[in-house]
């Protein structure tokens, strides 16, 4: 019996540990993804870049983009002009381009979590994201249609000649 106390309480300390480990550990360069974490389709985003920006194998009013199309996409924002071109009005976050840029992504899923980044590494002008989907329990469908999801990273301004993101 007292080891299974004992047991109990280690796992609940570690289980603490982690949490306040989580709260503390924070992203390289304060990245963060600013668009709504279960909104993903990007209304926020300018209807003629996104025509002239599918991804392979999504589907845009039940059309499937064909395999041709790049698996994903990444767009660098610097300015507000450039932020002017890809994001509409619908998109409110402030920006100071002086000293923070945007990082627009977007790519083929097949379901709707939440993504989190997991990782912000710049190696010589080279940015590499890593970010995750929030898994499921096992046993737990969540599996959609293919469509073409966004998200936008906000992050402090760096001189960068590309990026790199890959899903963990």
């Amino acid at each position: 019996m007292a080891k299974k106390i004992v047991g109990f309480i280690t796992i609940i300390g570690a289980i603490i540990m982690s949490l306040f480990c989580l709260a503390g550990c924070k992203v390289p360069y304060n990245a963060e993804i600013v668009s709504d974490s279960y909104n993903y389709s990007g209304e926020w985003l300018n209807e003629n870049f996104v025509k002239n920006n599918y991804t392979a194998w999504s589907n845009h009013e039940g059309v499937l983009i064909d395999g041709s199309f790049p698996k994903s996409r990444t767009f660098v924002i610097k300015s507000e002009e450039e932020k002017c071109n890809i994001l509409n009005g619908d998109f409110d976050v402030v920006v100071n381009f002086k000293q923070e840029m945007l990082i627009v992504y977007t790519w083929t899923i097949d379901n709707i979590r939440p993504c989190y980044i997991k990782s912000v590494k710049l190696i010589d002008d080279v940015l590499n994201i890593n970010f995750y989907v929030e898994p499921l329990p096992l046993g737990h469908g969540g599996a959609c249609m293919p469509y073409q999801r966004w998200f936008v990273i906000k992050l402090d301004l760096l001189s960068i000649t590309s990026v790199e993101i890959k899903e963990l």
